[in-house]
């Protein structure tokens, strides 16, 4: 045995104790230690130490075990035992070969080629020494922690560094929380010690208590932690495996649904108490080195309820996807999987198709801003096998697909077509706000006119440029689009104008257009066609088409003049009589209609019964205004109605003018009914018309006039739907144009 080591008598039947059985007997008069500082250097016999961070001693001290003491023997050293393989070992019961293993470690640096061959005895070792200086010397050295840090960061590899952070992480909470909140929060940020979950679940009651002695909102990272302590109990393999996954969509929620951190209101009196890793320290704390007070959150768990709603919410949007990532036997596709996903999560980090992506970009035709794509090139990335044509439910996963990357695309099955043939092509572009923005309605109506009109110009070569500025023309006039959506119509009709071909059917485009907004478009597509006379034949037939698809109640005829070889020189659109609706139907060219003959005596009847009205009428205002000159008082204490008197319920206060400088260029009755608007994202047709009715005012009339003045002021929609009215309310957030 060791000279250091100094022999024991022996104990009844032949058992001879350890140098740990030591600390359980009341030790012997310590000798005394010298703290020696990160980064001083010392000498031991030949070797020098140029670390630091550690004690030295005289003679054997067993209340340290990682004190140095010089003149014990070191030999070369022995190999290098991994983690679990070796005990704890004090410096002074170590072999020579042991112990020069470990001083050839310290005057390394404490660094290592490979960190993976180092003993995880060695380590905590090292670390016990600080545990000492912070707690029982009671040092306020920073650098103590810092160079921990340090050691931590270059054996993130270690198979055992989980454990050794977890016992630096408490001690670093634990000690530089009794320096007070404001200093243990300074020091925590210094450090960048992070908030995750090999940081302990004990250290989360003491980082919640120091925002809310500082009265600071906690960040979103805290705010999992603290929700993922709540419901510890739920937790399996299951939501182990997806924690990174579920940690970001919670993160993206928090920090929408509360951007400036979420506040702690209430707390009670606790204790903590410390557990060291030292041996030496186990039974030489004083109960004021090992207890800590602080005040404890989680007294009040109703608190933090939104927060563990919150990651509920989070891990139930998960649940398809950890089926598929942990499914057993024949696993998922990277599509599949990709796509269960809930759409904030469907970026770069979890995206397997990035790479491949990224190489088929740099392949890729550049137009513009943007890039054309052949349909079956991306089929090919997604291992779509069909021959000539995807189905709807492929073509909408090619569409997701792309948007994934944050590209924008069109044409785009998610609003316009539904299928994508493999030989077309197709542009993607990234969005020069980048922020993914789903098109207006009437924007969807728009990309309808315009593919309705380059078929229309594609029937005739001569015309192309003539028809697509009538159509620019009628399209500023008669659709009103933000810019975002105006760019995407013209990447549209670059993509559409490279080959001229019709990829959807007319009466799939006039599918796409509104029902209240098909007899319109129908019309627009008539002008566009006379504003460039004369119309060939083929043009003609399109037009005819086109109309009976969007209205079929009406029709286009021929004017009859000015008719040269079967070409029109201009049409005429008239309404197809309906028989279920009375009126006379416009007869037709060439056909003869009966002439209707008036009977005299029915006309004679009629100014008869219209003259004793009119005698009728006159005896009535003549009694009222003999009564009015007899009682003048009755007569004046009726109500008088005001000149241009505005509906009743719509005037607005100048208070809420100044109040809401926003609604600046709106009439003032319309004021109060959009004030109850923004209160909600979105109303049922039946309540937005009520809400309208009780301001005395007309639904639709409501509906044009906030739309009408939200593009003058604001250059978007404010209001879109049918059946139910979206409110658009980050539209007046946005600056004047």
């Amino acid at each position: 045995m060791n000279n250091a080591f100094p022999k024991s008598r022996p104990l009844p039947g032949g058992v001879r104790p350890g140098w740990m059985n030591r600390f359980l007997s009341p030790p012997p008069k310590p000798e005394k230690l010298n703290w020696v500082p990160p980064g001083n250097p010392i000498s031991y016999g030949a070797t020098k130490i140029n670390c630091g961070g550690f004690y030295t001693a005289i003679q054997w001290v067993p209340e340290e075990p990682s004190a140095i003491v010089p003149g014990l023997p070191a030999s070369d050293p022995e190999p290098v035992l991994r983690g679990a393989e070796s005990g704890l070992q004090p410096f002074f019961a170590m072999t020579p070969g042991a112990r020069g293993c470990y001083l050839g470690w310290l005057a390394n640096g404490c660094r290592d080629t490979d960190p993976k061959t180092r003993s995880f005895a060695d380590l905590k070792l090292y670390l016990c020494g600080f545990e000492r200086r912070l707690l029982v010397d009671a040092a306020r050295e920073p650098g103590i922690l810092e160079a921990a840090v340090a050691l931590l960061h270059h054996y993130s590899a270690h198979p055992q560094i989980r454990a050794l952070r977890t016992c630096f992480y408490n001690l670093a909470h634990f000690w530089a929380y009794r320096f007070g909140q404001d200093y243990y929060l300074r020091l925590m940020g210094w450090l960048r010690i992070p908030f995750e979950h090999s940081a302990g679940e004990e250290n989360i009651p003491l980082l919640l208590s120091a925002y809310f002695m500082a009265e600071q909102r906690i960040p979103g990272e805290l705010a999992f932690e603290a929700a993922e302590y709540l419901r510890r109990s739920f937790q399996n393999e299951i939501t182990n495996s997806i924690r990174p996954e579920l940690r970001d969509l919670f993160l993206l929620r928090f920090r929408k649904k509360f951007p400036c951190g979420f506040l702690l209101r209430e707390a009670g009196a606790d204790q903590i108490h410390y557990h060291p890793f030292n041996p030496g320290l186990v039974n030489n704390l004083t109960p004021g080195q090992q207890t800590l007070s602080f005040q404890d959150v989680f007294a009040f768990p109703e608190q933090l309820f939104p927060l563990v709603g919150l990651w509920n919410v989070c891990l139930q949007d998960l649940e398809a996807y950890a089926g598929l990532k942990n499914k057993p036997g024949t696993s998922a596709t990277d599509l599949e999987i990709h796509q269960a996903l809930p759409g904030p999560l469907r970026s770069e980090a979890y995206n397997p198709f990035l790479a491949r992506w990224n190489d088929l970009l740099k392949s890729a035709t550049p137009m513009g801003d943007g890039f054309v794509l052949k349909a079956h090139e991306v089929a090919e990335l997604l291992r779509f096998r069909e021959r000539s044509v995807l189905n709807a439910k492929r073509s909408l996963a090619l569409a997701e697909f792309i948007g994934s990357f944050g590209y924008c695309l069109e044409p785009d099955a998610r609003h316009s077509c539904k299928r994508y043939e493999l030989d077309q092509e197709v542009v993607v572009w990234q969005p020069a706000s980048g922020t993914l923005l789903a098109p207006h309605r009437e924007a969807i109506d728009a990309a309808a006119f315009l593919e309705l009109c380059i078929q229309l110009s594609a029937a005739n070569a001569k015309k192309r440029e003539a028809r697509l500025a009538s159509f620019h023309e009628i399209l500023n006039q008669e659709f009103r689009i933000s810019p975002s959506d105006r760019s995407r119509l013209g990447m549209l009709e670059k993509i559409l104008t490279r080959d001229w071909q019709p990829r959807n059917s007319i009466k799939a485009l006039a599918q796409q257009v509104q029902r209240c907004r098909r007899e319109k478009v129908a019309k627009l597509i008539v002008s566009v066609a006379a504003a460039n006379p004369p119309i060939e034949w083929a043009e003609r037939r399109f037009i005819n088409r086109a109309v009976k698809a969007l209205a079929p109640l009406m029709e286009t005829i021929a004017h009859p003049v000015n008719q040269e070889g079967g070409a029109a020189s201009d049409l005429v659109l008239v309404q197809v009589a309906d028989p279920n609706i009375a009126g006379t139907p416009i007869p037709r060219s060439g056909v003869t209609q009966p002439v209707r003959q008036l009977d005299p005596k029915e006309i004679a009847r009629i100014q008869d019964e219209t003259r004793e009205v009119q005698e009728f009428l006159s005896e009535q205002f003549a009694d009222a205004d003999t009564e009015a000159e007899q009682n003048p008082e009755s007569v004046a204490s009726l109500p008088r109605v005001a000149e241009n008197r505005e509906p009743k319920g719509s005037a607005v206060p100048e208070a809420v003018e100044e109040a809401h400088p926003i609604f600046r260029g709106l009439p003032v009755h319309y004021r109060a009914i959009l004030e109850k608007l923004l209160t909600r994202p979105s109303w049922p047709r039946a309540e937005f018309d009520l809400l309208v009715l009780h301001g005395h005012l007309m639904p639709r009339a409501a509906y044009d006039a906030l739309n009408e003045w939200a593009i003058n002021e604001f250059n978007e929609y404010l209001l879109s739907g049918e059946e139910v009215v979206t409110i658009h309310k980050h539209v007046i957030t946005h600056e004047r144009i």
